[in-house]
């Protein structure tokens, strides 16, 4: 997995990117909780549960662009475990974050976070 920082107008953010089959199906399962500031981005994902998590989740929905940018297409905050999320029409990719992160890096519908690898 890599890493990657997601850099927007309030918000400064580091991700490990889960692209494989095999790092998306595992995802968050098994790894100690997140840390303020921290995620997971899962690439090529429209639904994600919470289901075996010891910890809720704020989850961020990311439609990529072609300038490198991913705009935010939806937000679900505090989400417990033993839940599902199904993404909105047009979401690529999947931000899970630990709760509470996305009220304090104050993230809004259309936002545009800038990608760097």
């Amino acid at each position: 997995m890599t890493n990657l920082r997601l850099i927007g107008n309030r918000a400064d953010l580091t991700a490990t990117v889960a692209s494989s089959f095999v790092t998306r199906a595992r995802g968050l399962l098994g790894r100690p909780p997140l840390e303020a500031g921290r995620g997971l981005l899962i690439r090529r994902c429209n639904s994600v549960h919470t289901c075996f998590m010891r910890q809720s989740l704020d989850l961020v929905g990311l439609a990529r662009a072609e300038d490198g940018t991913a705009e935010i297409t939806w937000l679900a905050q505090d989400v417990q475990p033993w839940r599902f999320r199904w993404a909105r029409r047009g979401t690529r990719d999947i931000l899970e974050l630990p709760t509470g992160e996305i009220e304090r890096s104050n993230l809004q519908l259309r936002d545009r976070l800038r990608i760097e690898i």
